[in-house]
């Protein structure tokens, strides 16, 4: 059964996705485009032998070259958020090798929404380093409630799932109904310290809606490509998860399709008021990875998806001409 107690925090940030569901469901797959799958030889093997992850931070700033990437990167973002209200856009573009960043309203506040699910995720992994027999654990399926997917995509009431699956739905289609299973079968210490250790806001029913910024979301995913919170084996697993993220229309539409992308996107579609979509992640360009976050707030998700879309392209044209 699952503990009411324990999901009542999440539950109120996540009402709309949860509540309104079918609306959700039907926006996020008009949103979406056709699945493109992982193919590994796209990314050169690092030294460490790992596909996602650089834990190796011997890398030598170059204070040039970085100042350059970075004046293109200003360059370009400035000159696509100049029509767009400044509260309505926030960005965070940060160089994985040489550690520049640069962001446009960086420290703005907004829902997250599914954006909560990674550090969910991230909580379960922290939790199997001293018990790895939690991601075998089986949950058993008793109803279905407040699900954001289609009937044919989910879970099946009677069937058990083992918790590395919930995962594995909650970070690559979203799924509302395993990320509140996932929720209410971990100790919710586990989730809080995690929130607390990565400087990530941990929702309460005291919690303003909007409560996330880029910057501090960025965070998440330097910790998993440096793999210096989780285990080298667990950051490669999750941020693989990552990169088979259904989502395409943020992010991914923004840069060529042979282009891996690790990544998770949040969807406030509330009927009646302020939509609000964010996708954050990190671009494996050859040599030069990035990582790249963007909320946006507007009254129509298509616009917001193509803000996205604009902003990832912009980038990744700047990143390729150094």
């Amino acid at each position: 059964m699952l503990k009411v107690k324990k999901l009542l925090p999440f539950v109120f940030l996540l009402c709309i996705g949860f509540i309104l569901g079918l609306i959700s469901s039907e926006k996020i797959k008009d949103l979406s485009v056709k699945k493109i799958p992982f193919d590994p030889t796209r990314l050169e093997k690092r030294e460490s032998g790992y596909t996602f992850i650089n834990p190796l931070l011997e890398c030598e700033y170059l204070a040039n070259q970085g100042e350059l990437s970075l004046k293109n990167i200003k360059d370009k973002i400035e000159r696509i958020v100049e029509n767009y209200p400044k509260e309505s856009v926030s960005i965070y573009y940060r160089d994985l090798l040489n550690g520049p960043w640069y962001g446009v309203n960086e420290d703005g506040q907004f829902a997250p929404q599914s954006l909560l699910k990674l550090p969910v995720a991230i909580s379960y992994f922290k939790y199997a380093e001293k018990d790895p027999s939690i991601l075998s654990k089986k949950i058993n399926i008793e109803k279905i409630s407040g699900s954001n997917l289609k009937p044919n995509d989910d879970l099946i009431v009677g069937q058990e799932y083992e918790i590395i699956t919930l995962i594995e739905r909650a970070i690559v289609i979203s799924d509302n109904v395993a990320f509140k299973l996932l929720v209410s079968n971990i100790p919710e210490e586990q989730i809080k310290k995690t929130h607390k250790d990565l400087e990530i806001a941990y929702p309460s029913s005291e919690t303003p809606e909007n409560f996330i910024s880029v910057k501090a979301y960025s965070s998440l995913f330097r910790v998993l490509y440096n793999s210096s919170y989780l285990s080298r084996d667990y950051s490669e697993k999750l941020l693989d998860m990552l990169s088979r993220a259904e989502f395409k229309n943020g992010l991914v539409a923004g840069v060529p399709k042979d282009i891996p992308v690790a990544h998770k996107f949040g969807l406030r579609n509330d009927t009646g008021a302020i939509k609000q979509l964010h996708d954050c992640g990190i671009i494996y360009y050859p040599k030069q990875p990035y990582i790249l976050c963007v909320m946006t707030s507007g009254e129509d998700l298509d616009e917001l998806g193509n803000t996205i879309k604009n902003i990832s392209d912009g980038i990744y044209k700047a990143v390729s001409e150094n």
